[in-house]
């Protein structure tokens, strides 16, 4: 039987999923930029009695439009909670900007406050205020089990967090997107890209990202997980920790990602703080595959780091994560290379020193300028910028995406929704043209999980209820002999 990575080399990832997002007819709502204008548009979209007009609704935001909000973007009235769908307008040439502003009351708040499932496409959002400071965390998730989808957005600024869970079992869903400066330098303790606050999740799945200039960790640990997938994508500079994870319940896939400069302070002298660390795992060794990641630290870290007889940077896996990982047969895939790219954000040496020195004066992120358009997109260097499982650089690209291959799509297939919690449907766009003669679902693992024939159907269900949560490679075969292939997250 295959090991799982040789089903990930088969290019079946792709660069942007729908994530569950419909694809059925949806009303449209086009909201006019302005003070309060998005506030007003989704608080007020309501009947006589209160209840939401139609849940199957997009807000629609203008071409490069200014959106300031006087208070946060929520998805809850009276009548209870409901799914958010906010997105620019496609064919977008600049993505629509939130921002906080303050409101009748003079305060500001975060930008979004998540009561229930949230979809936002194509937009800026910051939590940066004009009038001076930055508000706590930009996506407050409250509630058990929501689902939040973020896909090519453009997301700094803020003091503590680019996504907090208070809720359980939340799924969370980041592709094709910008997350920076996350953090004050004086507060070394805060800024996290992720803060679970320790609440179990259900899913993080990260795919075509570039995280970079965030305080204090990653992944603010000690959290349980069912699955978590961090694919192609580039994570630079970040002061204390890394990836802290408590339970491993079920899968994790780690691959094709750049680590530069993480837990800059380093570790104590012959400590075991680890980049990725999990408290337990007891699954088999091909539910957890870390594999082609380039892990560094620049240069002049690393003069820092060996001036110094107590400080050392971290090692990348802890003693769980590389057992699996050798027992994949994967250990020698993952390098460490100084690479170049397009334009990276000025290392924050310095705070190292800071730290050493005990100055407390920590002196991080570059902000000179603002907005901060830094672009981690590899542009050259050894091996690693091919090292990726399919020979394409590693890390984020997402200015011109991940060049893997999307069988599906140009076959003329497509699949929906993804994730799939009952029914994953298949439709044949180019149906008057092949026909499909199978429809396979196969694990990371190799085994055909499920398998039924399509026929002439345009449209084909597939029940997928049944199989357990985890990810899956849908294969469909056409009467062309040709083969189409697509990852799907089971949720």
């Amino acid at each position: 039987m295959k090991n799982a990575y040789s089903y990930l080399k088969t290019g079946s990832f792709v660069i942007l999923m729908t994530f569950g997002i419909s694809l059925t007819a949806q009303r449209i709502v086009q909201v006019p930029q302005g003070v309060g204008t998005l506030n007003d548009a989704i608080d007020g979209d309501t009947t006589a009695t209160g209840d939401r007009v139609d849940l199957n609704t997009i807000y629609e935001l203008e071409n490069g439009g200014i959106y300031k909000l006087n208070r946060s973007v929520e998805n809850e009235n009276s009548k209870g909670t409901f799914p958010l769908h906010i997105r620019t307008v496609p064919g977008y040439t600049t993505r629509a900007f939130l921002q906080p502003t303050p409101g009748t009351g003079g305060s500001t708040d975060r930008a979004f406050r998540v009561r229930d499932d949230l979809t936002v496409e194509g937009v800026r959002v910051t939590n940066k205020v004009d009038a001076g400071g930055f508000e706590d965390q930009i996506f407050r998730i409250y509630n058990d089990n929501s689902r939040v989808v973020i896909d090519d957005c453009e997301i700094d600024e803020a003091s503590q967090s680019a996504f907090r869970t208070d809720g359980e079992n939340v799924r969370l869903f980041i592709s094709n997107s910008y997350i920076s400066n996350i953090g004050l330098p004086t507060d070394i303790d805060n800024g996290r890209f992720i803060d679970t606050r320790r609440n179990d999740v259900d899913t993080i799945w990260l795919e075509n990202n570039q995280i970079y200039n965030i305080t204090s960790r990653w992944i603010r640990g000690d959290f349980d997980v069912n699955v978590l997938y961090v694919n192609q994508t580039t994570f630079a500079n970040c002061a204390q920790a890394g990836f802290q994870i408590g339970e491993l319940k079920n899968e994790m896939i780690f691959t094709n990602n750049i680590i530069k400069n993480s837990q800059i302070y380093g570790r104590d002298t012959g400590d075991t703080e680890a980049i990725i660390e999990i408290d337990e795992f007891s699954g088999p060794s091909s539910d957890l595959v870390i594999s082609h990641n380039n892990v560094y630290w620049t240069s002049d870290l690393v003069t820092i780091f060996n001036g110094n007889d107590t400080l050392e940077p971290v090692e990348f896996l802890d003693s769980i994560a590389n057992a699996n990982t050798v027992m994949n047969g994967l250990d020698n895939t993952n390098f460490v290379e100084s690479i170049s790219y397009s334009n990276a954000a000025p290392v924050p040496s310095g705070i190292l020193q800071d730290f050493i020195n005990g100055t407390g004066t920590f002196t991080a992120w570059d902000r000179s300028g603002w907005p901060y358009d830094y672009d981690y997109t590899p542009t050259g260097g050894p091996s690693s910028y091919i090292g990726g499982d399919m020979g394409q650089p590693v890390g984020g690209l997402v200015t011109q995406g991940i060049g893997l291959v999307e069988n599906i799509k140009k076959l003329g297939l497509e699949i929906y929704p993804n994730p799939a919690t009952s029914i994953l449907t298949v439709n044949n766009l180019n149906h008057n043209k092949s026909t499909i003669v199978k429809i396979s679902i196969v694990s990371l693992t190799g085994q055909v999980v499920m398998e039924q024939q399509a026929g002439i159907a345009v449209i084909t269900d597939v029940n997928v209820s049944n199989l357990p949560n985890g990810v899956y490679i849908l294969k469909t075969q056409l009467e062309t002999g040709e083969f189409g292939t697509q990852t799907f997250l089971k949720n």
